[in-house]
């Protein structure tokens, strides 16, 4: 029985007990409750907005991917160029941005710092630039000379992007808009002398256009060959001629006429008559064409001949050669007397 009181007694301690700390438990509870969501209850988180523009005369209007990375995040977002994307959300702390991709990219402001200022859902602006300078260049073809052909030429160039021009003499081609950086311009089958100013060329001006002076000379000149037949043999008779310099032909020059070329390539030339006689002569037999335009004549003579028709020349009639042809013509005279005279005798005998 005391036993029981006993119990009794003890339990009703225990419960008392339990009651009068129950108060004091709630209050912990809600002070650790408190100090447990307070980071989460007065942190205001804010929407990230991504624009993406794009400069220069280059810019090709693409798609990009910008990573933003920051303390446990990281988020891969894609932005057109000339529009923006948001990411929400974001609570305070240190973000990163990068471009993929475009490591030269202007990213303001990069770190981005996010704050618990504000209220909840504040924008904050992120501002990516791409620039795609770029320039033209220019060919300008000129062709000099009196035998300039007035034709259209070919031009090979190789820099930051490799590309073919067709250019007219006369006249300027001008490129697309080009990247940035030197080329080198080469012209195919150009004639010797051929120039091209500046080259290589620089491009380093955004929106510039740069122009090369592509110059090729055609300088030629006229070879003329005056035929001469002196004396009657041959006379009216075409000649055949073998002419060998920068270019090599053969021609046929009547005598007494003059044959004139077309215009030749400028240098020396060497002038050759087939089966000419003994004692002709070819003045000047290396022609030199040096001035652009000018004619430059060789004489080509054939020596007198005999004609096997020609009578033959008498001798003078006066000096001693005279006294004996009159003895050798009194001798012949005589001989022929005696021996018509001997004809006689025999006949009458």
């Amino acid at each position: 029985m005391i036993t029981g009181r006993t119990s009794r007694t003890t339990r009703t301690r225990s419960t008392g007990t339990r009651a009068a700390w129950s108060p004091v438990l709630f209050v912990v509870a809600l002070i650790v409750g408190l100090f447990a969501f307070a980071p989460t209850a007065s942190a205001c988180t804010h929407d990230i907005v991504i624009h993406k523009a794009e400069t220069g005369v280059l810019a090709p209007g693409g798609t990009y991917e910008i990573r933003v990375t920051g303390l446990r995040f990281e988020r891969t977002v894609s932005v057109v160029a000339g529009g923006s994307t948001t990411i929400t959300g974001v609570a305070p702390g240190v973000y990163e941005f990068e471009e993929l991709g475009h490591p030269d990219a202007v990213i303001e402001p990069n770190p981005l710092l996010v704050t618990s200022e504000g209220s909840n859902g504040d924008v904050v602006d992120v501002y990516v630039t791409n620039h795609y300078p770029g320039a033209r260049l220019a060919i300008a073809k000129v062709e000099t000379g009196s035998a300039a052909p007035g034709s259209t030429h070919t031009f090979d160039i190789v820099g930051p992007v490799d590309m073919t021009a067709t250019v007219a003499a006369g006249t300027t081609w001008t490129s697309d808009w080009l990247p940035l950086g030197t080329y080198t311009i080469t012209e195919r089958n150009a004639p010797t002398g051929h120039t091209i100013t500046p080259n290589p060329v620089t491009l380093d001006t955004d929106e510039q256009t740069v122009t090369v002076t592509a110059t090729n000379p055609y300088l030629a000149a006229r070879l003329a060959i005056q035929k001469v037949q002196a004396g009657t043999a041959g006379v009216g008779a075409t000649y055949t001629f073998e002419v060998h310099g920068p270019v090599t032909f053969n021609v046929q020059v009547a005598a007494g006429t003059t044959w004139t070329s077309e215009l030749l390539p400028l240098g020396t030339y060497t002038v050759t008559e087939r089966n000419a006689p003994a004692g002709h002569t070819i003045v000047p037999a290396a022609a030199v064409l040096s001035a652009d335009g000018s004619t430059v004549t060789v004489v080509a003579t054939n020596p007198a001949v005999l004609s096997e028709s020609s009578p033959p020349a008498r001798l003078p009639a006066t000096g001693a050669a005279t006294d004996e042809l009159a003895l050798l013509a009194g001798f012949v005279v005589a001989t022929g007397g005696l021996l018509a005279a001997a004809g006689h005798r025999r006949r009458d005998a």
